[in-house]
């Protein structure tokens, strides 16, 4: 198995709704592993939570999409969610479309079209990098490298400075390729978590690497 670098393309949507109003914008912007979304609102009702999965008959059966819901600030006109994406054991420039099916909280939604290419890039070594943004608040994205092609047991757990596990964002077999993972500033029982200084840490094998990053509320 082997998780491989996603290049996408220019994409289109369509869009519906149950209200019969100016639906918000969507655009989705190119990613590596993930597509990034953002949504203007022109509505007059905030979204605050965001339900995206995959059209199943898009999928082709080297790509693994998860059912994802995005919690979205209802303060803002424009916010950006991403969506990740996992490419096993495709050939080199293998190309696909697939659809994205996105729902608010009102029951509006959404379809995107999502034109997808298999890359070549793969990671020379293991590495844990640094989150982005940092400091932070209310959201931040750890990046992470693997290499080789055989899966081994991969966790990556956030701490607080006692040493006390916060959040446990990644507990499975991984194989090697370029990951993101988004932390929302929850716990693991979804509770969101105060200011301060958190260390996240990255055990794959006999790889270990930590580091730091800083919530501002």
């Amino acid at each position: 198995m082997r998780l491989q670098t996603l290049l996408f393309c220019l994409t289109f949507l369509h869009a519906s709704t149950a209200f019969g109003d100016t639906l918000p914008n969507l655009m989705v912007h190119n990613g590596e592993n993930e597509v990034a979304l953002t949504i203007r609102n022109e509505t007059g009702r905030p979204v605050n939570k965001l339900t995206i999965t995959a059209d199943e008959g898009t999928l082709p059966a080297w790509l693994k999409i998860q059912r994802t819901s995005v919690p979205v600030s209802a303060k803002k006109e424009a916010y950006k969610v991403t969506f990740p994406l996992t490419v096993v054991d495709a050939l080199e420039d293998t190309h696909t479309e697939l659809t994205l099916l996105l729902a608010d909280n009102l029951g509006r939604t959404w379809q995107a079209q999502v034109g997808v290419r298999v890359g070549s890039a793969f990671p020379t070594e293991d590495a844990l990098l640094p989150n982005t943004p940092n400091p932070f608040n209310p959201s931040t994205t750890i990046h992470y490298h693997l290499t080789g092609t055989q899966e081994r047991p991969t966790t990556l757990v956030i701490y607080n400075v006692l040493g006390q596990q916060v959040r446990k964002l990644v507990d499975e077999s991984k194989v090697g390729g370029v990951y993101r993972v988004l932390w929302n500033g929850t716990d693991n029982t979804g509770r969101a978590v105060g200011s301060g200084v958190y260390i996240y840490q990255i055990v794959s094998g006999a790889f270990k690497q930590t580091r730091r990053m800083l919530l501002l509320k």
